[in-house]
């Protein structure tokens, strides 16, 4: 409680003892929730020095309708610093020479229709799609094909808003990443309600969709099916 939500402008310096107390102990009290840090996270394993792009997975992301290009390019960006050794990106054409001058790393097309997305889906390893994609034809039938492309995807944004209105299902080995505006449309709340207890509305919307759940906000919230929660304070 002292970590999300509203804490962050109520908490001043903060000071932790654990009074002696046995170690099981703190790690029984503390189960609940795990605050991720430096120290407890699990490293990526080192990449040789004869690794190569194509060794390190191919990330395809599908978004930036006409007037919203900027999210699918920041999340793109994203992607290469996060260390994925190929970046594909399906946006509107409109947006493809801005795409080019910021990241000319990024295989950048041009996408009408699904139709064009096929062949990129069985190039990918990996889809991100929602941001900017918009709720119009063009979003809802990008999203459609990407829904039944048999690989991990990560959902935001726009495709979290159609979710919500039960327009597409949700694929397996999917993460969903939620602001609480929008985990409030997925679970038939208002955003009060899940700012209020903001650990049960990451419980709920992983159980309601049986995946991993990133409840965005001032301290982020990862919760799994299985009933694991996580606390994110560091900002991304």
């Amino acid at each position: 409680g002292l970590f999300t939500a509203q804490a962050a402008d109520c908490v001043g310096e903060l000071v932790f003892n654990d009074l002696q107390a046995p170690p099981e102990l703190l790690a029984k009290a503390c189960a609940s929730a795990k605050r991720l840090m430096p120290g407890n996270l699990p490293r990526l394993a080192s990449r040789s020095l004869t690794a190569h792009k194509g060794q390190a997975g191919h990330m395809l992301l599908i978004g930036g309708d006409r007037g919203f290009g900027g999210a699918i390019l920041l999340s793109a960006e994203s992607a290469l610093r996060s260390g994925a050794g190929m970046v594909s990106l399906a946006t509107r054409s409109e947006h493809v020479p801005a795409a080019l001058a910021r990241l000319p790393e990024v295989m950048t097309v041009g996408t009408h229709s699904a139709n064009q997305l096929m062949g990129l889906l069985e190039q990918a390893s990996v889809l991100v799609v929602g941001p900017g994609l918009g709720q119009a034809a063009w979003g809802r039938s990008l999203l459609s094909a990407a829904a039944n492309a048999p690989l991990p995807q990560v959902w935001d944004a726009d495709a979290l808003n159609m979710l919500a209105e039960e327009r597409v299902n949700l694929p397996k080995d999917c993460v969903i990443t939620p602001h609480p505006g929008e985990a409030a449309r997925l679970l038939g709340i208002s955003t009060a309600q899940v700012q209020a207890d903001r650990p049960a509305a990451a419980h709920a919307l992983s159980k309601k969709y049986t995946t991993v759940v990133v409840l965005k906000g001032a301290g982020s919230l990862i919760a799994s099916p299985d009933g694991r929660l996580a606390l994110c304070h560091q900002g991304h």
